[in-house]
């Protein structure tokens, strides 16, 4: 009974991680369909002027344009790599809407079950928005990504308190803040939850939380000027 009842596990559980493939596989040829159909527009040719320059030249464009560097730079090595083109620059997006999908499943099912992130998955596929910007040669799919992992691993912290979540928190965190101001609203937000959690419960995890935004701020601080002479023009 017992041999019968494990199997009866193992096999749900690689029914669902199948499923999961199904669902991404689904979700990538959905994303990939058409991908070059259409001419690129203002803020996609954008995108693709300021990848063409040198290091020190993108951060100063990226700088009038009112965005943090940080999709600029990854963008930069992808298309070193595959090269500069319309589509390639849009693949990347593309990118970012699968990546969000693994990311919902794999950290997911520590927080829902694995049932549940598959759920979370068919959700995200179903949402008209990753579809529409996984064309779109800007930032979206990938600040999607990032603030699912913001939020995710804020629960799982609050609820574990493992070293390892603080340590990805922190680094999603970080992202967001250089990715997307919004998403650096996200952090903020998930952060100051955290810390709630931790004085209601009375926890000394407190500290620990307290300690990363510092450092992820110190690590931010060299853009935040670059944010404020912004924010004065």
């Amino acid at each position: 009974t017992m041999l019968s009842k494990n199997a009866l596990d193992r096999f749900a559980a690689r029914k669902e991680t199948f499923g999961f493939l199904v669902v991404l596989g689904a979700a990538a040829a959905l994303y990939l369909y058409h991908l070059g159909f259409s001419d690129i527009w203002a803020d996609e040719a954008l995108t693709k002027a300021i990848i063409r320059h040198p290091l020190r030249d993108l951060l100063r464009l990226v700088a009038d344009d009112f965005h943090p560097p940080l999709y600029f730079l990854a963008l930069k090595f992808f298309t070193g790599v595959l090269g500069n083109t319309d589509r390639t620059i849009r693949l990347f997006s593309v990118l970012g809407a699968l990546s969000t999908l693994v990311l919902g499943y794999t950290a997911g099912r520590r927080v829902f079950g694995k049932s549940g992130a598959l759920c979370l998955c068919l959700l995200l596929v179903a949402l008209p928005m990753p579809g529409l910007y996984s064309h779109v040669a800007r930032m979206y799919t990938w600040t999607a990504f990032v603030t699912t992992g913001v939020f995710l691993y804020a629960v799982l912290y609050a609820r574990d308190g493992h070293k390892a979540d603080l340590a990805l928190l922190g680094l999603f965190w970080l992202m967001a803040a250089y990715i997307q101001y919004y998403c650096m609203i996200a952090a903020f937000w998930s952060g100051l939850a955290l810390l709630v959690i931790c004085f209601a419960k009375r926890l000394p995890a407190w500290r620990a939380v307290a300690v990363m935004g510092a450092a992820v701020f110190l690590l931010f601080l060299p853009w935040l000027l670059v944010l404020l002479s912004q924010a004065r023009a």
